[in-house]
């Protein structure tokens, strides 16, 4: 890169001005080192795309992510947590796919650079969100809000991501703003500690992340209740989030979204849960709930008979409705026994742990975890896991449709995964 010459007689030789051109050209060779460098370590996953087109359309732009996170990954979280809901729109170069029977979809790919961390296990991460439908028509908002946060504090070896399912009448409002807010807390709060991105080693380590998915769900809860734009009496939203860090996998959850992992075996795909779906009739549940004074049950139809899932009422009283015993807002359900305090789940990787599945209710309403991990399987063992994923939210789709006419939004992450031993080289 040229340098600037401070000639006498030159404007830039002005006492005042050299500090400030000396800064500017500062960051620009910063940058242009940087970006070199992230040029030179940046590693697309093994796992192939679906076209080489694609991979050619992505590239660069790609490539200008990663670098662009590995420098500002903190900032972009602080940035995130303060601007407002039409910043929803903006994620890692969300890719808008063409539309389909009226359900506007979108996907995108995140490639993950090379670092010198310990034990970096993510190699690929694809996502891909629906719009849902209403009596035939494509619904005007997606109320699932999604967030994948790679090199997640500055620290190569850790990734954070996360699915939220909105529901009631601010649903969305609600899951856009977890979305953003989430990665602000856990940032702030594990930054407490001198060396935030250190390997997961004691049980003072687990516990310490472990604190901050519980006090940051609580925090946002709170914040959710203050907020004078969003009505949380009863709308609110699922949080499932995963941070991964080395050979750890943290997994915090409240609602019923779901993350399995795809686990190879001599004798086959095996789904590997990582988290509880969280229903008002699981006993421990129920038990919270009706010792707050709430009541459990379906709905009844006309004559008597129950109809669909169990669900969080008023004592007293045909409301709310509640399909699900934890939640991110839903104020009225808060006060029979409804928590905002999510379950904290820790898994260690194996070396036969291929991938994660990160989705939204709207895949597992009529799709098992067993049969999405052999969907995707197909995907892992043909080299297209994007076309996996296609067909994980196409079948969600066309089951919507055919089971209860509407559609729920339907939102999946699939993170790719290549777990090597201590000493060893992977598979």
């Amino acid at each position: 890169m040229e340098k600037s010459s401070y000639k006498s007689g030159h404007f830039s030789s002005h006492k005042i001005l050299k500090p400030i051109i000396k800064f500017t050209n500062h960051i620009q060779t910063r940058r242009h080192i940087l970006n070199t460098l992230q040029l030179q370590s940046t590693s697309i996953s093994p796992i192939k795309n679906s076209t080489q087109k694609s991979n050619k359309s992505l590239g660069k732009l790609q490539v200008s992510n990663i670098s662009k996170n590995h420098l500002d990954s903190v900032e972009k979280v602080d940035r995130s947590h303060h601007v407002k809901s039409n910043r929803s729109k903006e994620k890692l170069s969300p890719i808008r796919m063409p539309v389909k029977n009226n359900m506007y979809e979108s996907s995108r790919l995140v490639l993950c650079p090379v670092g010198n961390g310990f034990k970096k296990v993510v190699v690929g991460v694809l996502s891909k969100t629906v719009t849902g439908m209403v009596a035939g028509k494509t619904k005007k908002a997606n109320q699932d809000s999604n967030f994948i946060m790679n090199n997640f504090m500055g620290s190569a070896n850790q990734v954070f991501l996360g699915v939220m399912d909105g529901h009631g009448l601010y649903g969305g409002q609600v899951s856009n703003y977890v979305k953003n807010a989430l990665p602000y807390h856990m940032s702030m709060l594990l930054n407490h500690d001198s060396n935030p991105s250190r390997e997961v080693k004691t049980e003072e380590d687990f516990d310490r992340i472990k604190s901050a998915f519980i006090e940051s769900y609580k925090q946002i809860h709170n914040e959710v209740k203050k907020k004078t734009d969003i009505d949380a009496n009863f709308s609110g939203t699922t949080a499932i989030s995963l941070l991964i860090q080395g050979k750890y996998c943290f997994c915090s959850n409240v609602g019923d979204s779901r993350a399995v992992i795809g686990r190879y075996t001599k004798s086959g795909w095996l789904a590997i849960p990582l988290s509880c779906d969280q229903k008002p009739d699981n006993p421990e549940e129920r038990y919270r709930i009706e010792q707050a004074g709430g009541r459990i049950a379906p709905y009844t139809g006309i004559d008597g008979n129950p109809i669909g899932p169990y669900r969080v009422w008023l004592k007293n009283d045909s409301l709310p409705g509640l399909a699900m015993s934890r939640s991110i807002g839903d104020l009225i359900a808060g006060q029979v026994g409804v928590s905002h305090i999510p379950e904290v789940i820790v898994h260690e990787f194996d070396q036969s742990d291929k991938f994660i599945i990160i989705a939204s209710d709207g895949i597992w309403e009529f799709i098992s975890s067993e049969e999405c991990v052999q969907m995707i399987a197909l995907g892992f063992s043909s080299g297209k896991m994007q076309n996996a994923l296609d067909g994980l939210t196409d079948a969600a789709v066309l089951r919507w449709k055919k089971q209860d006419g509407n559609v729920d939004d339907v939102t999946a992450i699939v993170v790719s995964l290549k777990v090597k031993e201590e000493g060893g080289s992977g598979l």
